[in-house]
C-alpha cells in the first residue's frame, strides 16, 4: 500500500525581522507564490497545504486569488507550529508521512524533496532530511506518529515554535536519519530568503537559471 504524503508549508505575515515576507515580489512573482509552484512540482502524489496563523487566513486566501494559486489553506495556532502542524495533519486525515516546508526559501528543490521521499520510504525511520546542501533548498519528512508523539509530549517554548526540535533533543526516543545530499554544497552560499538583504542573491541565481534547480547547479 502506498504512503499518504502531506506537504505543509509553514508561512506567516508577522515578523519583526521582515513584515510581510510572504507578499514580497521576488523578480515579479511573490515569495509564497514561487515555493508553492515549486512543491506542486513534486511527483510523488501528495497533499499540499498551505499552513498560516489562523489570523491570517483571509489575507492569503485573497492574496492567493489574486494570483490564481489554488491550494487548500489550513489556520492555526500564530505561535505554536507543532499544534499548527498537528491539527493540519489531522484535519487532512492523518497521512502517514508530513514533508516540512518553509515559506521563505524560495530555490526549494522538488527534485531533491522527491530524493528524500524515496530515501525515507527505503530507510524507515521517525524523521529524515538531508545534510551539506545549500542552506534554503532542502526539506524534513517525519512520521505521523513521531509528530503525534511530540505533539502530546513537548513542553518548551522551542519544541512548540519548531515542529521537528523536540524529535532532534529526544533522539533515544526515535529513529533520526541523516543522509549526505547527492548534491553537496561545495561554499556557505545560503539561498534562504531571512531578511530583504538576501533578495539580491535570490534575484541573481534566478535571473541566470529561471528554472533553477540543485540538480542543475
Amino acid at each position: 500500500m502506498s504512503k499518504k504524503i502531506f506537504i505543509g508549508i509553514q508561512s506567516r505575515l508577522f515578523s519583526s525581522r521582515f513584515p510581510n515576507k510572504s507578499f514580497v515580489h521576488i523578480l515579479g512573482i511573490p515569495l509564497i507564490v514561487r515555493v508553492i509552484q515549486r512543491m506542486q512540482q513534486i511527483k510523488h502524489p501528495h497533499t499540499l497545504v498551505l499552513l498560516v496563523p489562523k489570523n491570517e487566513v483571509s489575507q492569503y486566501t485573497q492574496f492567493l486569488i489574486q494570483h490564481h494559486i489554488d491550494i487548500p489553506i489550513f489556520g492555526g495556532h500564530p505561535t505554536n507550529v507543532l499544534h499548527r502542524y498537528y491539527h493540519a495533519a489531522k484535519q487532512f486525515d492523518s497521512p502517514d508521512l508530513i514533508m516540512r516546508v518553509t515559506g521563505d526559501n524560495p530555490l526549494l528543490s522538488p527534485h531533491l524533496a522527491d530524493l528524500l521521499i524515496d530515501y525515507h520510504l527505503e530507510n524507515p525511520c521517525d524523521l529524515s532530511h538531508f545534510v551539506k546542501n545549500t542552506v534554503g533548498t532542502g526539506v524534513e519528512i517525519f512520521n505521523f506518529n513521531a509528530l503525534e508523539k511530540s505533539y502530546k509530549e513537548a513542553t518548551a517554548p522551542d519544541e512548540l515554535e519548531h515542529v521537528t526540535q523536540y524529535i532532534y533533543k529526544h533522539r533515544e526516543l526515535f529513529h533520526v536519519e541523516e543522509p549526505i545530499s547527492p548534491y553537496i554544497s561545495e561554499t556557505c552560499c545560503k539561498l534562504s530568503l531571512d531578511y530583504i538583504e538576501d533578495i539580491p542573491t535570490i534575484e541573481t541565481v534566478l535571473t541566470k537559471y529561471p528554472d533553477w534547480d540543485i540538480c542543475h547547479q
